[in-house]
Formats: structure tokens, C-alpha cells, sequence
């Protein structure tokens, strides 16, 4: 972890899962993404499988 004044930089883990889908199928979010379609949440617990 990283940890400075105002932010903590940690890797993701599964307890980071449901916040990761709401922020995903957030059209605020991700409104400059490739993102055009919601995505579901055992597609987002898939990638972060791959990723830690």
C-alpha cells in the first residue's frame, strides 16, 4: 500500500467487487469508457479473478 495525505494506494481485492459494478455500470462513471452496455457483476468478479 501507498498511503499519503488525502489518498491510499492499494491493490484491488474481492471486497472491492459490488463497489467496482455499481462504479462500472455508473453512466457518470464511465461515460468517456468503452463501456456502452451494463455489466454484470460475474463479469466484473471475472476480471478481477484475472487480475489478483
Amino acid at each position: 500500500m501507498i498511503e499519503g495525505t488525502l489518498v491510499n494506494l492499494r491493490a484491488q481485492d474481492m471486497a472491492d467487487l459490488e463497489r467496482n459494478a455499481r462504479w462500472v455500470n455508473d453512466r457518470e462513471v464511465t461515460r468517456f469508457l468503452n463501456v456502452r452496455y451494463p455489466w454484470p457483476l460475474a463479469a466484473e468478479e471475472a476480471w478481477l479473478r484475472e487480475r489478483t
